[in-house]
């Protein structure tokens, strides 16, 4: 299989992401991630909106295989709903307190 060529421009991002969860106690513990790399542009993507809860939205990026890779997603489209839940024993992290 061969690879289609691609002109989309390339950007050196830095990423956050922030996951709380319910910890003893009903004390929430934090994790926050941060990382760089270099990102493939996507045509038109700051003109795209979509409806979520009945409220319009800007889609500002998408999450790719190597977020992914590290979480379950279940997606509820009747309800509007999408779960993402990380396992970060499979990204070799611990939470910050």
């Amino acid at each position: 299989m061969r690879a289609a060529k691609c002109d989309n421009p390339v950007y050196f991002a830095q990423f956050t992401l922030k996951i709380t969860e319910t910890g003893v106690g009903g004390k929430p513990i934090q994790t926050t991630l941060q990382w760089e790399q270099e990102t493939l542009g996507v045509p038109n993507l700051g003109r795209r909106k979509i409806i979520a809860g009945g409220q319009e939205m800007e889609v500002i990026g998408l999450l790719g295989r190597d977020v992914l890779q590290h979480c379950r997603m279940v997606y509820d489209g009747l309800g509007g709903i999408i779960d993402v839940e990380f396992d970060l024993s499979a990204m070799k992290l611990s939470p910050s307190q």
